[in-house]
């Protein structure tokens, strides 16, 4: 667009690594995480795309990107795999440990920090096998699992769990593969969908009977 051409270049770059993010709302920390950049000079950059009114600062500290810009940005850095996957590989490294120390905090800040994020991370899942992560589907399960169940968020269960049993899966992990299938059948069942429920607790049990995990197995 003119708009996108009429940025700088280095803020070009910028908001084609913001399309990287899974969502329109980007913090100013997985910001900077994408652009491999310190937090001011992110800022910066975010500062310049909302002038061309390209982005819609939030609170200072969050910018949320128009439909058809985030979409625009997906498509432009759509075409550039290694740019993407790098970019990716950061928002992984940021947002997964973050993740981890929030459920283990279990505090208020972190529960908000929690449910602010929950699409984000299903969407992280979702989309990293595409981009050479499919280590953080699994990882995710694993963190998210008993959270999502607690906070009865099953639809959002469903979605990160089945990306993360083939990813899991594919990566010759049968056990988490399982577990994962173990907890989207949980939620299916719990969504009033028994027959989902049904075939996918199987597939479950005879993953932890093939990995000869009988505690798993008792569990599915």
């Amino acid at each position: 667009t003119s708009s996108y051409r009429r940025l700088p270049v280095r803020t070009q770059r910028a908001l084609r690594l913001l399309g990287v993010h899974p969502t329109p709302s980007i913090d100013l920390p997985a910001a900077a995480a994408l652009l491999n950049q310190r937090i001011d000079q992110a800022s910066a950059h975010l500062r310049t795309l909302a002038a061309a009114h390209m982005v819609e600062s939030v609170d200072g500290q969050r910018v949320v990107l128009h439909d058809l810009v985030h979409a625009f940005a997906r498509e432009l850095v759509g075409q550039l795999a290694r740019e993407r996957h790098a970019a990716f590989s950061r928002l992984v490294d940021h947002l997964v440990p973050a993740a981890r120390a929030a459920v283990e905090a279990a505090d208020a800040p972190a529960r908000q920090w929690l449910n602010l994020r929950r699409s984000l991370l299903v969407h992280l899942a979702a989309e990293s096998a595409g981009n050479g992560r499919p280590d953080a589907a699994v990882d995710l399960a694993e963190i998210l699992g008993e959270h999502l169940e607690t906070v009865a968020a099953y639809a959002d269960a469903i979605a990160l769990h089945v990306p993360a049993a083939e990813a899991a899966a594919a990566l010759g992990r049968i056990v988490a593969a399982a577990e994962s299938r173990r907890r989207a059948g949980v939620a299916h069942y719990r969504l009033g969908q028994p027959d989902q429920a049904r075939a996918t607790l199987d597939c479950a049990a005879d993953a932890f009977r093939t990995a000869g995990d009988r505690v798993g197995e008792a569990r599915t």
